[in-house]
């Protein structure tokens, strides 16, 4: 089973909102993944090494982390916003 959470958060934040997921869920994770854009967060150091003392997996792409992701399934050269693009996977993921 894969759970997908998105969360538009800074990168320090999304290792927070993960702990918080993890400590509610009703099930026991076996491998949790943080992936998060590098965007321009000072944080971004930080945010894996606290990630990765938890025991969590930490991936990271450049900005707009849901296009690289789309294309692994789809070519497209649209000029398509964020927000479009969570759209497309939603549609792929469920």
């Amino acid at each position: 089973m894969i759970d997908i959470c998105e969360e538009g958060a800074g990168t320090r934040k999304l290792i927070e909102i993960t702990e918080r997921i993890v400590k509610e869920a009703r099930i026991l994770y076996q491998n949790i993944w943080v992936v998060f854009d590098k965007d321009d967060f000072e944080d971004f150091d930080q945010a894996i090494k606290d990630g990765m003392n938890q025991g969590y997996k930490i991936a990271w792409s450049n900005q707009s982390f849901e296009y690289w992701l789309y294309l692994h399934f789809y070519y497209s050269d649209s000029a398509l916003h964020r927000d479009s693009w969570n759209e497309k996977l939603t549609e792929i993921f469920h």
